[in-house]
């Protein structure tokens, strides 16, 4: 059909809005980016972008009703240039280089490998960094793809960019423009190249969507296995030709896309163990490895090396391989290799590999904690990218109380990890669907739940502020603590850093529900001790603790203000803009009316917000 209000039909209402801003697109040379969404089965498919000037003719790729979503190539987004030669090639993966160099604002310049798409077809993909003009220009040892230029301007998206590690906190991630990233991953080994876990029939679609209701940020697999394929097909009819299937990744780039739009950081180990001693390897293995980087670093991705790596005995192909990528990969995704004990054992210190993964399982709580602290020596994010799997007996943590107990354990080390479920893992045993919603996954959202209230990148860990108990320590020692004690009981706490009031408050990790907040004194040690039985996680938190920024942050004396420390936060303070005012007065009292509640608003902490609180902010703000 074509972009005409003439011809619309079926979505002639959904898409009048848009198409009222299509011209305009078109006419400044914003090129829009088009999305089919087919509304029998609910999914996006077949995306791409338009270029500017001009009608366009557009088809649905699928049969019946169909609804074409137009909008701007956002920043963070994905603008892909399609080329076309009509050379041809006994094989073009081989025999043709293509890459395009985009210059963007403020001197931006990002050079791109292009990738084969099949016959003719060549694409190059860039995510702009920033919004404003870009300009591109093609180099190619083919002839008619060699030369091409073009432009199209990005908008802001609001997008907070790719994750990379953080500088200030280097045992953790954050996004491109500095919000912290939490690490909760899941494990399905197949489903870049499991046909088990189809896009066609939205088997995978439903996990995704399910995963990312649950709070999980990160999802695990692997791309090349020996006898992996999807909807498309092998990844390669034949390893030792080089014969690669570019229908493969077509519906890879379906999986992929649509995992991006749930916010998901995909991991994608390159290789197995298995597959490189199966003749993915040397230089084959680059080429391939450019052929991935090429099509998918317009993506949030995590670059794997390889998965197991110790079972090629051949640490130095490891080192070159992860070398190679990062001095092939614009946006420089972080690059790490998976392992079957620690990645520390051969790379501990080496640069090119920017996080270090573990393959900890079947053993006691304490060593789950010692293995994270031990390996972050390195001055790295540590992931446990394999802890076990739920109801899977053969690789330990089978039991949903013992995963959840070592996964506390872990991020109490100041780690971070990979979950997965034992009837979710391979194509060798079909997926029990009903598992997504195991009692482990739903604990699973309980960890994240807890921990996005926590400013995790600032802690370290630190076990001798418990002096008598079981537990483990989490802390910014003086402003916050996170103890988990894995078996309940008592445990004494070290506050001897701290001055002033605390918070405490337990929190449940069996059902994600908090219990008995009180305030403590800092300056020594306290005993807590959970009011409910089994595991058990207790916060401290100076009061009025919170970051605001790299600026000061303005307190008031009765509405009159003053600067202290950007490290506290005004209770009272309702639109964060630093000031106590009528205004924040007027938000209490309609929370009041309305029945919600943020700690923030609760001027005298009787776990209500009410009208006195809102009568209570100046005496409040005079009292600091």
């Amino acid at each position: 059909m074509k972009c005409n209000t003439s011809k619309i039909v079926v979505c002639a209402i959904i898409l009048a809005g848009v198409l009222a801003g299509i011209i305009g697109l078109l006419d400044t040379n914003k090129i829009p980016r088009v999305d089919w969404y087919d509304p029998k089965h609910g999914n996006y498919t077949d995306r791409g972008t338009l270029t500017g000037g001009g009608n366009k003719t557009v088809t649905p790729p699928f049969s019946g009703d169909a609804v074409l979503h137009i909008k701007p190539i956002g920043t963070w987004g994905v603008y892909e240039v399609t080329l076309n030669t009509t050379n041809s090639y006994s094989n073009p993966y081989l025999d043709v280089n293509l890459f395009a160099t985009f210059s963007g604002p403020n001197g931006t310049e990002i050079t791109i490998d292009g990738f084969w798409d099949g016959g003719g077809n060549w694409k190059v993909r860039m995510a702009p960094t920033k919004a404003g003009a870009w300009n591109y220009t093609t180099n190619s040892t083919d002839s008619q793809l060699n030369g091409k230029t073009g432009s199209f301007k990005s908008v802001e998206s609001g997008k907070k960019g790719f994750i990379k590690i953080n500088p200030d906190y280097p045992h953790t991630f954050m996004y491109d423009d500095g919000t912290p990233f939490f690490w909760l991953g899941d494990t399905v080994w197949g489903w870049f190249a499991g046909d088990w876990v189809s896009f066609a029939d939205g088997t995978f679609q439903n996990w995704v969507d399910t995963r990312a209701s649950q709070g999980f940020t990160v999802l695990q697999g692997t791309l090349y296995t020996v006898d992996g394929s999807n909807e498309g097909g092998p990844i390669f009819y034949s390893v030792s030709a080089e014969a690669l299937n570019p229908k493969f990744f077509q519906w890879l780039d379906k999986r992929v896309q649509y995992a991006t739009d749930q916010d998901m950081l995909l991991v994608s180990w390159i290789d197995w163990s298995e597959c490189w001693r199966a003749g993915m390897s040397g230089e084959r293995y680059d080429r391939y490895a450019n052929y991935v980087v090429a099509r998918y670093s317009a993506y949030n991705v995590i670059w794997g090396v390889m998965a197991e790596y110790e079972e090629i005995e051949d640490d130095e192909a490891i080192r070159n391989a992860g070398q190679f990528i990062k001095s092939i990969d614009p946006y420089q995704h972080p690059v790490t290799t998976h392992t079957v004990d620690t990645t520390t054992d051969s790379f501990g210190p080496e640069t090119w590999i920017d996080f270090h993964g573990q393959q900890q399982k079947g053993m006691s709580i304490d060593n789950f904690n010692l293995w994270i602290i031990s390996d972050r020596s390195y001055n790295k994010p540590v992931v446990n990218l394999e802890q076990g799997y739920e109801e899977q007996t053969e690789y330990g943590a089978s039991n949903p109380i013992e995963y959840r107990q070592a996964g506390w354990a872990i991020l109490a080390g100041g780690g971070f990890f990979t979950y997965g479920h034992g009837k979710m893992l391979a194509a060798e045993n079909p997926p029990d669907w009903s598992s997504l919603y195991s009692q482990g996954a739903a604990e699973m959202g309980y960890i994240k739940n807890f921990w996005d209230n926590i400013e995790f990148w600032k802690m370290s860990p630190d076990n001798s502020l418990i002096t008598s108990g079981t537990a483990y320590c989490l802390a910014n020692p003086g402003n916050e603590y996170v103890i988990y004690l894995p078996s309940g009981g008592s445990a004494t706490i070290d506050l001897s850093d701290a001055t002033g009031i605390l918070d405490a408050e337990w929190y449940d990790p069996k059902d994600g529900t908090y219990h008995n907040k009180r305030t403590v004194t800092g300056g020594g040690s306290e005993t807590f001790t959970p009011p409910f039985s089994g595991d058990a996680v207790l916060h401290i938190v100076r009061e009025m603790y919170q970051q605001r920024g790299d600026s000061a942050y303005v307190l008031t004396r009765g509405f009159a203000g003053v600067e202290v420390s950007e490290m506290y936060q005004q209770r009272g303070d309702l639109n964060g803009d630093g000031q106590i005012t009528f205004v924040d007065v007027l938000i209490i009292f309609w929370m009041a009316v309305r029945g919600e509640h943020t700690p923030e608003a609760d001027m005298n902490r009787d776990g209500r917000v009410t009208l006195l609180d809102a009568l209570l902010i100046p005496q409040v703000a005079t009292s600091g």
